[in-house]
């Protein structure tokens, strides 16, 4: 997927920095796909923000433009980041992931 990995902030979960997808970086990173229906993906985003699953949002600004802020938060921008197959290929990550505080994943 075109563009490069930052590590910003920290996780209690994982102990480390949380990882972001930055678009507009050089390089690429390796990345796995899934096909999703608008509606898993959806919550799919929820889940990441942890919030209640069950939105349906609407995806026409970031398959027209390459890119939709949700919210503030962490994961709340979408990108478009190309095509396989045919269809487009979605992420999620920060409005500004080069803007991050960086930090040190976990080992």
């Amino acid at each position: 997927m075109p563009g490069r990995l930052v590590f910003a902030w920290h996780s209690r979960t994982w102990g480390g920095a949380i990882a972001f997808h930055d678009p507009t970086g050089d390089g690429e990173v390796l990345s796995t796909a899934y096909r999703l229906s608008r509606s898993t993906f959806s919550d799919v985003v929820e889940q990441e923000m942890w919030r209640e699953p069950g939105a349906d949002h609407d995806l026409a600004e970031v398959l027209a433009h390459g890119r939709q802020q949700l919210g503030p938060g962490r994961y709340e921008t979408l990108h478009r980041t190309g095509e396989l197959d045919g269809l487009p290929v979605l992420t999620f990550s920060a409005s500004d992931p080069a803007a991050l505080e960086p930090g040190e994943p976990a080992p």
